[in-house]
């Protein structure tokens, strides 16, 4: 963990905690937290954050959005480093966005169709049973209900998108998607797609495949679950207590299909 005088670089920053004053002098003194202030990729604030930080643009930008709260537990987009998340709804948005970026490379590379043949839900088995407090409802219960709302989110996802039947591949344009969003050296399965597509022409009529819409986020999620972040949070003496079983951790992957144009 950096605290906020030494804030980690943008990239290394996946999950951010907000204490108020009386709680993050509790946090940083505590041996109970030693294990997550040792963690390179927490950073922990103290609410009001001070004026010297919100100089910093992302927290900044957070502290405009009202993201900042006491109790808040923030996921960084691992699409989009300075974009987070409430831990609520992390699991769900980000598997979406990933969507989205799958279905834009697939555009790009001269696809006319994009479609969800099936799910293979697992859940992961990968943190304990917590404690924890809010000042607003931030609990052990919010790892639990990201993983409802993820199922929410699945369901209002596009299960199939068309693209003009005329549909010329743009490989610039399908890699720099890819290299934007880290998906080029995070997902093998988008990048043999792009390479087999780019090197073949038009000899590659459909493929189908299996994606995990939630490897990226699942990351750090799994921060939050295997250092025992919510329930920490309790034992330093946050008031509204939450329990839950926060071991739902799930593997949103998809089978799909995509048809190219030519």
């Amino acid at each position: 963990m950096r605290d906020q005088q030494n804030l980690p670089e943008q990239n290394e920053r996946k999950v951010i905690l907000v204490l108020d004053y009386f709680n993050y002098d509790k946090f940083i003194e505590s041996d109970d937290t030693r294990a997550i202030r040792l963690d390179e990729s927490i950073l922990a604030l103290a609410y009001p954050v001070s004026r010297n930080i919100e100089n910093e643009d992302v927290i900044q930008m957070l502290s405009r959005r009202n993201q900042l709260k006491p109790g808040a537990i923030l996921i960084q987009n691992p699409f989009l480093p300075d974009e987070y998340e409430p831990v609520s709804v992390a699991q769900g948005n980000i598997a979406m966005a990933k969507h989205f970026y799958f279905s834009q490379t697939c555009m790009y590379l001269g696809a006319c169709s994009v479609k969800v043949l099936d799910r293979m839900g697992e859940e992961l088995n990968a943190s304990k049973k917590g404690k924890a407090s809010a000042g607003h409802a931030v609990a052990s219960g919010e790892i639990e209900a990201q993983s409802k709302s993820g199922r929410k989110s699945a369901n209002s996802m596009s299960l199939e998108d068309t693209f003009a039947a005329n549909n010329e591949p743009d490989f610039v344009m399908a890699k720099k998607v890819l290299q934007d969003t880290g998906l080029w050296w995070t997902d093998r399965t988008l990048r043999n797609l792009y390479e087999i597509r780019e090197q073949g022409g038009d000899k590659l009529v459909s493929r189908k495949l299996s994606l995990n819409l939630a490897q990226e986020v699942n990351q750090s999620l799994e921060i939050c679950a295997s250092l025992d972040v919510i329930g920490t949070i309790g034992k330093i003496g946050m008031k509204a207590q939450y329990n839950s079983d926060v071991t739902k951790i799930e593997n949103k992957e998809y089978v799909f299909e995509v048809q190219f144009a030519n």
